[in-house]
């Protein structure tokens, strides 16, 4: 078996020497995400988790509470299988050691570390890794194949009993499948029963075990075929224990999760939601879902065949039968999921019906009975459904109360006098609106009251319902109504949550539309003025009842020809293309509280379809109809600039769709952040799009190392720029960073506000790297890959340039003794091989932050950025001479080969590359002439740092120009 290739590795440094640290030593092994904090962290774990080999933390300052949140992350995972490393300092990493690994990490690495032995390590740790996954893979596939065979034997096993009871061994294959049908639509609409695909498989497998206690009844009382008498029922009743207690025998199996299961579907699955049911009377949830699920399944099986003591029931009358409780009580969830996937479980049961099987060709399966029309809908949306249609019927505002979260919801509203307060702020907010703007004068201290009701006595009493009676101002009717208003407690099923429903009854139970005022509206000076007016009855055809002659002047038609032409139908006048639109506008008003608005073509006498806006509200009437009261406006040259914007968007679009960009915007009010679907594309993944401006610097894709070009550039529009554009680096869902180019551009308001941000996003990363690997080249010796003489001088003096005020920094100059003689006894490609080895030394000796160069033929120069002391200088001295001289001995024997090596400390030497260079130079000479193969660092003050004398100036090194060095006087 072979185990998915992993070669990422998630590095988190909380700055950039932390994990510049550990880049020099695996960037060429291994491909790296770098993260500069927890989020990012986690963010960038969460998406490329297929494939993240192992989490590597060089961050001295991480918390308890961060070790724990990355750990959790890491266990989120199947099988454990990333592990974790931190580095630590040696003076500190006892501490973080203990932290760590009682947290969850594998092993703690201590600074200083040889980057061969961190390599080897992680090496080490990944192949481990890699074998226990693949071992726990092939466990998995072995358990499968186990339960398969026991699931064969068992599923005999239950056949037997089946047929003891002149059932049919296909009872337990449909009990099986109805089991997994009604368990699948549980998970869907139910989540508080945390069933996965995993746990339903194990329940349905495990279904088949339900009746296995039934071989303990006798078949006189099993095949009886008439009532059986309390006496004989109750030894039937005894098969669930039975049947528990020979699972409980079965642990030999070794699959305990299974047998658990087997274990409660035998015990439980005859109790029942009421308590009437048997062996313990359990009632509610406090029956395992398992067992309520296999019950149902099997009460329906057993109602719609053949049994010994009865005859099949028809589907229709069994489901009528499950539901109403002819059968016993069941969850009133698990009998709306029940519902829904009815037609389902009729198919199935037709098409494993007893003494047929779906697999033969040769046995003519009957044709199954009608079915039921399946609903568009799912089991939550259809609850949701009927609860509208309730209270469409109540035609009363309700809106639920959240006490703990300080959360409201405005489930319906039919009534226009709650339009202008509902929709924002708070319940408080609602209440306060009402107290000035439409509450009669003198029951202000109902409100109060209610106020006072609402944060005491219902949040720590047990009342369920309270009314309270307050007037509110109809501006539609011009007078005071008078409204109940109803606080109804919801029970949860937590004591300690406070929901609450309320309904706000109007006491006629009417809705009063505003009267016309006929003259008015009448008039021809308003005609195109104001929106054409007319009332529709509620049905397929919209057939217009009132107002159909004020249609005339959108039309043209007079309100004899709409009759005549069109039936007087709405729907009929709409252009087919939009009766779906308009369709579903209805329903959704329906749905949201009576109010809806639409956007259609309507046709015209004399130049076809016109675009009209709708406006409209069902109203009910005192004939006891609802009618849908509709305000027309002419549309068309508002949606001609529409067309036309459009248009000109779509050929933007198609420009940039065929650019490969990704389209941003960056809303700075709303603080959310749209990007075209192109990202995900590119990217793999869905971006940040919430409190986006927040999260910027802790929970994006970028590399930590381009946060702050993308700051800059955000700075920059702020102050005014009209444009900018900058290169980034963005991690895909592979876990690779890709190079693209931003070009952005402010949006501003008619105050000169940044209100949005607003851009593209450009593929560069072939051409990126491409120039990448130019400049790399031209910088680079082709030997040893180390930089050239000209970017190693560049660099220091930049370097110099910026160091802050007591930072110190040392330059390592060193040579190699008698390297000529290499030359001239192995020839020349074994001293290049040589040299290329140096290189490699080198390039694991020092930092990846640290200046690496050689500067001629065998002479290179090293420059160890931001040192505490001189004692790191030594240090660093000593390694080099050491390791140079074990390499030389392993690779050259027979050739007396060394280096000589000179140092010096800027700024104390120097402020320039050409000042330090020149002392360490000196310092390397006075170790050549006194006998080579060692070090010494420069002094100010005309000593080596040793003790020696100066014996060497004016030197310079070997491969430099002739006369290229001036010496500075010393002070």
């Amino acid at each position: 078996m072979i185990t998915e290739i992993k070669d990422t590795l998630l590095i988190l440094g909380t700055t950039e020497e932390h994990r510049d640290e550990l880049k020099v030593v695996l960037s060429e092994n291994y491909n790296l995400l770098e993260a500069q904090n927890i989020t990012q962290c986690l963010m960038l774990l969460e998406n490329n988790r297929k494939y993240v080999a192992m989490l590597i933390i060089n961050a001295p300052d991480v918390t308890n509470d961060e070790i724990r949140m990355l750990s959790d992350a890491v266990n989120a995972g199947k099988n454990n299988e990333i592990p974790i490393i931190f580095i630590a300092d040696s003076k500190t990493g006892l501490e973080l050691e203990e932290r760590a690994l009682l947290f969850g990490a594998l092993d703690v690495i201590l600074k200083p570390f040889s980057p061969l032995t961190i390599q080897r390590r992680i090496r080490t740790i990944m192949d481990l890794y890699a074998h226990k996954n693949n071992l726990e893979k092939m466990v998995d596939e072995q358990s499968v194949m186990i339960r398969n065979t026991n699931q064969i034997m068992l599923d005999a096993l239950s056949a037997i009993i089946e047929y003891r009871s002149t059932e049919s061994g296909n009872h337990v294959l449909r009990i099986r499948r109805f089991t997994k049908m009604l368990l699948e639509e549980v998970m869907k609409n139910c989540p508080e029963y945390e069933l996965t695909e995993e746990i339903i498989e194990i329940i349905s497998s495990a279904s088949t075990l339900h009746d296995i206690g039934k071989i303990s009844v006798p078949d006189a009382i099993l095949n009886k075929p008439g009532r059986l008498t309390e006496q004989e029922f109750e030894i039937m009743k005894t098969h669930s224990t039975v049947g528990s207690t020979l699972v409980r025998q079965l642990s030999g199996m070794g699959d305990e999760t299974y047998l658990r299961y087997a274990y409660n579907i035998a015990l439980y699955h005859h109790e029942r939601w009421d308590g009437n049911g048997y062996p313990e009377g359990l009632s509610g949830d406090d029956i395992p879902i398992c067992a309520q699920v296999v019950g149902l399944a099997d009460v329906f099986d057993a109602l719609t065949t053949k049994r010994v003591y009865k005859p099949a029931y028809p589907y229709k009358e069994a489901i009528n039968m499950i539901l109403n409780g002819e059968s016993g009580h069941f969850s009133p969830k698990l009998l709306e999921c029940f519902k829904h996937i009815r037609s389902d479980f009729v198919e199935l049961a037709s098409q494993y019906a007893d003494g047929y099987s779906p697999k033969s060709d040769n046995i003519a399966v009957p044709l199954p009975t009608p079915k039921w029309q399946a609903s568009s809908r799912n089991t939550l949306q259809l609850i949701q459904a009927k609860q509208q249609a309730l209270l469409h019927y109540i035609d009363d505002t309700v809106i639920e109360l959240d006490l703990d979260n300080d959360l409201y919801h405005v489930v319906y509203n039919p009534n226009p006098v709650f339009d202008s307060i509902i929709p924002t702020g708070s319940f408080d907010t609602i209440i306060d609106s009402l107290s000035t703007s439409l509450l009669y004068s003198e029951d202000k201290n109902v409100i109060d009251e209610m106020q006072e009701f609402v944060s005491k006595t219902f949040r720590g009493g047990n009342e369920k319902r309270r009314s309270f009676f307050v007037r509110l101002y109809d501006a539609t009717a011009d007078n005071y109504q008078k409204y109940e208003i109803v606080f109804l407690r919801v029970d949860s099923g937590n004591p300690d949550q406070h929901l609450i429903t309320v309904v706000w009854h109007r006491e006629d139970n009417q809705r009063t539309m505003a009267k016309a005022r006929g003259s008015l509206h009448s008039s021809p000076a308003l005609y195109g003025l104001v929106s054409t007016a007319i009332r529709c009855e509620l049905g397929k055809d919209m057939r217009i009842d009132a107002g159909t002659a004020e249609l005339y002047q959108l039309t043209g038609f007079t309100e004899e020809e709409i009759l005549n032409l069109y039936g007087g139908s709405l729907m009929k006048m709409i252009a087919p293309e939009d009766h779906k639109s308009f369709e579903k506008a209805i329903r959704d008003a329906e749905r949201l509280g009576g109010k809806m608005e639409a956007e259609f073509r309507i046709v015209t006498k004399n130049s076809g379809y016109l675009w009209v806006l709708v406006k409209g509200r069902a109203g009910l009437e005192a004939d006891g109809r609802e009618y849908f009261y509709l305000a027309i406006r002419d549309n068309s040259k508002n949606k001609m600039i529409h067309q036309q914007l459009l248009s000109s968007i779509e050929r933007s679009e198609m420009i940039i769709e065929e650019s490969g960009a990704i389209i941003f915007e960056w809303n700075l009010i709303e603080d959310n952040m749209y990007c075209s679907p192109k990202w995900q594309d590119v990217f793999g993944y869905v971006p940040v799009s919430e409190n986006y401006g927040s999260q910027l610097g802790i929970a994006t894709h970028f590399h930590p190392d381009s946060l702050p070009s993308v700051q800059e550039a955000i700075k920059k529009i702020h102050e005014g720029e009209i444009n900018v554009s900058f290169d980034v680096r963005i991690a895909n869902v592979s876990g690779q960073y890709l190079w693209m180019k931003i070009t952005a551009v402010g949006v501003r308001d008619d105050k000169n506000t940044l209100i949005k941000i607003i851009g593209m996003i450009q593929n560069i990363d072939e051409l990126k790297k491409a120039a990448l690997e130019l400049k790399d080249e031209a910088e680079r010796d082709a030997l040893t890959r180390l930089f050239n003489k000209a970017t190693t001088e560049s660099r220091i003096d930049e370097y110099f340039h910026t160091m802050g005020e007591g930072e110190i920094a040392g330059i390592i100059a060193f040579d190699l003794d008698n390297f000529k003689s290499v030359n001239d006894t192995k020839g020349h490609l074994f001293g290049d091989m040589l040299l290329s080895q140096v290189g490699l030394s080198l390039k694991r000796l020092f930092r990846t932050q640290d200046i690496i160069g050689r500067i001629g033929g065998d002479e290179f120069v090293v420059l160890i950025k931001d040192i505490p002391d001189r004692k790191v200088l030594k240090n660093r001295c000593e390694l080099l001479r050491d390791t140079m001289r074990m390499m030389f001995e392993k690779i050259v024997p027979d050739v007396e080969l060394s280096c000589s090596i000179g140092a010096a400390v800027a700024p104390t030497h120097g402020k320039t590359y050409i000042e330090v260079f020149r002392h360490a130079d000196e310092a390397l000479y006075s170790v050549k002439n006194s006998g080579k193969n060692d070090y010494k660092i420069y002094s100010a003050r005309g000593k080596f740092e040793e003790g020696l004398d100066i014996e060497s100036r004016n030197t310079r090194i070997d491969s430099d120009d002739p006369g290229r060095w001036e010496w500075l006087s010393e002070k």
